[in-house]
This record gives structure tokens, sequence and C-alpha cells, in this order.
């Protein structure tokens, strides 16, 4: 042991000694280079971290502070900004966000966050983000939404789609994961945010990555805000837990007129949201749809947003829902995008070859297209069929009382993270995993506590023990 672990060590025996009253700053200076220092330098501050024995919330705040910088007390637009958090900075250099604070924000009070992004395509400038939260009066590409959440309780922040040139899904790029993450980091970086109260929407090619991102980040979510959109596959189970606000108008997509001039393909027909809304309410999955005479704009669909800010005032996340499913892969690209392990307190670690059920959209007829007649566009149709792919799931049930049942599908191995606020910790946990009943003890820990942060980087997704399971694959 080198001089300065050693001193740090003697510092936190006596901190033991006197029963914790004040925090020994020595604690979370090692918690903080454990997860944002040299990662070769992480084993020099592991005997402090293995030692500690007082308070991990207190030690789990003091870190998230020191991440936090002093928050402004302003109001109103920002627009085309950069990053400004120093973990964040260099890798969105070019990317741009538009911030509409509201009115009554104060630093003092901690306000919800909705992201929502915009739509657009492959060759869209990173400058139309600002559509969004333009004002409608000034800007005829205005979404309509400012006047909405002016006086509201929510931060909006519209960011520009990841470049790519090619891509007329942008928001359903592999990399776009990390770069809503970011955005959520951001966001709490700059203003006093809520973390159980961050939507996710979008509009057009951003309701296409609403439909895909709330089923990969759905824990990090309040809930998610689907316009006028449109889904490839899905399990919506997956959407447990995280309730979904769906809007679209039946008239999203027309066919031509007699001129052939006009219309709007099939791309983000209405047909997508109402099936999207019947298989919800077949898994269970809370969701409102509002469904309106309108098209494919936001502007003129003013009631649903009315109801929209009122649902979100509504909703909060509960990082310790009783019933949590955890599947991997997940999104509207499960066959070649990365793996998603983690949902609120499960870990799947290690699957087997086995595959589940995806909800899926067939398009029948001829392929919509930016131009086409009217004859073409009436043949146009689709359908619900199902896939098979190669996927893993844990479906957990807290019941209170240290007692769990817990069901999985093609898993070898997963975690269960427990928090006081779930479980008496100077008790067995029983656990009924996959018909079998055995029972198990955890005690919380520090290093736990800050590895669980490290599976989503969110201090709201924090436990204090990892319980290590085996599944229903052999091993």
């Amino acid at each position: 042991m080198n001089r300065a672990i050693a001193i740090i060590v003697i510092v936190l025996s006596v901190a033991e000694t006197t029963a914790q009253k004040e925090l020994p700053d020595p604690i979370p200076w090692a918690a903080d280079r454990f997860l944002f220092g040299l990662e070769e330098r992480r084993p020099n501050v592991l005997p402090v971290l293995e030692r500690f024995r007082g308070d991990i919330d207190a030690v789990l705040r003091e870190v998230e502070r020191r991440q936090l910088r002093k928050q402004a007390a302003s109001s109103g637009v920002l627009k085309d900004v950069h990053f400004s958090h120093p973990r964040h900075q260099a890798a969105y250099a070019d990317d741009l966000l538009n911030i509409l604070v509201p009115d009554r924000y104060s630093p003092e009070k901690q306000f919800g966050l909705l992201i929502f992004m915009h739509g657009g395509g492959p060759g869209t400038k990173r400058e139309y983000a600002w559509a969004v939260i333009a004002d409608p009066a000034k800007d005829r590409y205005s979404y309509g939404l400012r006047q909405y959440f002016t006086n509201s309780q929510f931060v909006v922040v519209a960011p520009s789609a990841p470049w790519n040139e090619k891509s007329s899904a942008r928001w359903n790029l592999p990399e776009t994961d990390r770069y809503i993450a970011a955005v959520i980091d951001e966001c709490h970086y700059r203003f006093n945010i809520d973390r159980d109260r961050v939507f996710l929407g979008g509009q057009s090619m951003g309701g296409f990555g609403a439909y895909h991102l709330c089923q990969r980040l759905n824990d990090r979510l309040a809930g998610g805000v689907l316009y006028a959109g449109a889904w490839s596959s899905a399990r919506w189970e997956n959407m447990m837990g995280t309730p979904l606000f769906i809007r679209h108008g039946i008239n999203d997509a027309k066919p031509p007129g007699p001129d052939g001039k006009g219309g709007r393909p099939r791309y983000t027909d209405v047909f997508y949201a109402q099936s999207a809304s019947r298989l919800l309410k077949k898994a269970g999955a809370e969701h409102v749809y509002f469904e309106d005479q309108g098209d494919h704009s936001i502007k003129a669909a003013g009631e649903s947003v009315r109801a929209l800010v009122k649902w979100m005032e509504k909703q909060k996340r509960d990082p310790y829902a009783p019933r949590v499913i955890a599947q991997t892969p997940r999104g509207w690209k499960a066959t070649t995008d990365t793996p998603t392990p983690h949902s609120r307190w499960i870990t799947i670690h290690e699957t087997s070859e086995g595959t589940l059920p995806f909800d899926q959209v067939q398009r029948t007829g001829p392929g919509p297209r930016w131009k086409e007649s009217k004859e073409s566009f009436e043949k146009q149709g689709f359908k619900l069929g199902d896939r098979n792919v190669r996927a893993a799931k844990v479906d957990a049930v807290n019941h209170g009382d240290n007692r769990f049942t817990i069901k999985t599908r093609n898993v070898k191995r997963f975690s269960l993270w427990l928090h006081p606020k779930m479980v008496n910790f100077s008790k067995p946990i029983h656990l009924h995993l996959n018909g079998k009943d055995i029972a198990r003890t955890a005690r919380p820990s520090l290093l736990d506590a800050l590895r669980s942060y490290q599976r989503r980087e969110d201090w709201g997704l924090v436990y204090h023990a990892e319980l290590v399971l085996d599944g229903d694959a052999p091993r």
C-alpha cells in the first residue's frame, strides 16, 4: 500500500470510530476518481471504497454535486448552442442544441425535461432543430410547441440529429443511445433537472427515433412522446413502467390530387400508431392514444399538445418499480443494433442462443414513393406479423417483504440490483426463480453503488447491492 492510500485509510478509520457524523472528504474524492478518473488508476482507490461502511447516499450526493456546475437563473430561448459539459464537448463539437427555458424557471427548484427530436431526412441540416422551439408567429417552419411550454414545468431541448448523409432514420442509428444520454447530461449540467421527470419525444423522423429509443432507454425516462412517427419491430412489454403519449393525424398520409400533385406517402401512415396502441394495450403497457383529423404537422394539433403537457405533469419515473422487464437487444433494429442489458434494477450478463418473437409491421403492395400516382398510393397497405429475433429477457416482480418472483428466457446469468427502498438487507431475500425457491443475502456497499451508476450513468438509477444469479439456460 503506498503512502497516499495509507493516509486515506487512516483518515477513514478515524471517521468510522466517530460514527460518520461528518462525511470524510477522502471518500467522495476516491469515488469520483473511480468513476471519472483514468481507468488504470482505479485500483489505487479500491481499498478505500471497499472499507467504507458509512452513509452511501451521502457520498453519492457529494460526487454528483462535484459533476455539476452552478446553475444559472435564466429563462428564455437559447439558439444553436454547443455542448458545455466537459465530458461531451469534444465528442459532439459539431452538434447543436436549441433550448426553451420556461419563464417560471428557477435553479432553486427542480424542473422536468423534454428532449424533442426533429424530423427531416438525410440532408436535413443541424440548424433545422431550431424549428422545434421557434416562435410560430415569426417562423413558418415552427413546430408550434413553443407557446405550450413557455410557462410550463419543463425545460425543452431540441438537439440536432446525428449526422448521416445516407440515412432517413438518423435518430435510429446505433450511436444515438449515447448521444441522447449526453444530451440528458448536458441539461443536468446547465439546469436543475429532476432526473425522474425526463421525457423523450419526436415528430416524423424524430417520431421514428422515439418509437425506437423509448424502448432502448425506457429506464431513463418518465415517459415517451410519439408524434407522426413509425416503427418496424418491437416488443411492447419492454415499455412496462414507462408510459407513452402517442398522437397521430388520421390524414397523415393521403394520395396526390387529380393533377398528380400534393399528397403525402405512407411512410408515417396512421396504421403505425393505431397498431402500436392496440399492441401496447395487449401487453398491459400504459399509454395515451390521441388521434385527430389532422395531418403530419404538429402545428394544427394544439389540442393534443395541451393534453400532452397535462399528461407530462402527472408522470414520474420509479427507479424501484415493483415489476421490471429487461431485454437485450430491444428496439427497432434488434437484429443488428447494440445490446441493451440494463433496465432499472436488472442487468443481463450472459445469454444463450434462443429467440423471442417481435411484433413487426409488414408493407403490402408497391412501396411508397415521394412522387407517385393516386393508383399506386391506394394499392399500398400494411399488416401485422412477427419475427423471431435472437434475444433474452428477465421479468422480475418485487412483492415486498423481501420476496421476488423472476422468470427468465435465454439467460445464463443476470443481476438484481437492490436498494433499501426495495428490501430489508438485515433479512434473507427469497426468490422464486423459474419455479424454484432459493434464499440469498445481500450487503450494501459503496463499490456496488458506484458500479450500478456505471451501467447507465444516471444518478437516479443507483442501487446499493448486486445479487448475481444463474438464469434458465445451462452454463
